[in-house]
């Protein structure tokens, strides 16, 4: 049985720089996961033309659900990216499911100095403003270094928490068993994830901060 007679549980769109994950979905699971690849033109100009995978010859999008995995690497990528998700919510879908595995403004969420942009909670804004499809967007966040920007989102999007630990453990268990102390970059990494390495010992690194350098 081809793929396109499939009927699979999850249509995916993902961003250009993670498509080989979309791709190994599908690979590993195709009765779940049907992949389809999207063009990120661009053009002259440098304005975008995106070319949505899934819609034509046949429309494999409208009353599926969907997940797009996103990669907000910079600014550009993530206005493209937003751009694709409104598209998709607005072609009368069941459902969209963003996986989100690096939240890059996630330490920008509070404000020192009047003028300063707390990113964290501009990026969540623009995500809770997503047209809706009939139930929020689900954001499927991992490893969230501040917890608290869970709750920045709201209206249209709801976030839930997921992590990775568990994979990295079985891998260390696996092929490093050796492996009995685990260093943390500073307290904050220390208070958000020991309790997820009770059996190993506990290195923390200090931070100074010296304008926009960490030592």
């Amino acid at each position: 049985m081809s793929l396109t007679e499939i009927n699979p549980k999850y249509e995916v769109i993902a961003a250009d720089s993670v498509e080989e994950w979309g791709l190994l979905l599908q690979e590993k699971y195709p009765a779940v996961f049907r992949f389809h690849q999207t063009s990120w033109g661009k053009f002259p100009d440098g304005t975008d033309n995106i070319k949505i995978g899934g819609f034509h010859p046949k429309n494999y999008i409208r009353g599926k659900n969907v997940i797009f995995i996103a990669s907000f690497d910079n600014n550009a990528e993530t206005l493209s990216q937003l751009y694709v998700c409104i598209a998709l919510l607005e072609s009368l879908i069941e459902s969209l499911t963003l996986i989100l595995p690096f939240y890059p403004v996630g330490t920008m969420e509070r404000v020192v100095f009047e003028g300063e942009v707390a990113t964290a909670n501009t990026l969540a804004r623009l995500l809770s403003s997503l047209p809706p499809c009939g139930k929020p967007t689900r954001v499927m966040l991992y490893d969230l270094h501040t917890l608290q920007n869970r709750f920045y989102l709201s209206n249209h999007a709801v976030a839930t928490m997921h992590s990775t630990v568990p994979l990295f453990l079985a891998e260390l268990k696996r092929n490093h068993p050796n492996v009995t102390c685990i260093a943390f970059p500073d307290e904050g990494a220390s208070k958000r994830f020991t309790y997820m390495f009770q059996d190993f010992e506990h290195v923390v690194c200090g931070k100074k901060r010296e304008g926009d350098k960490r030592k």
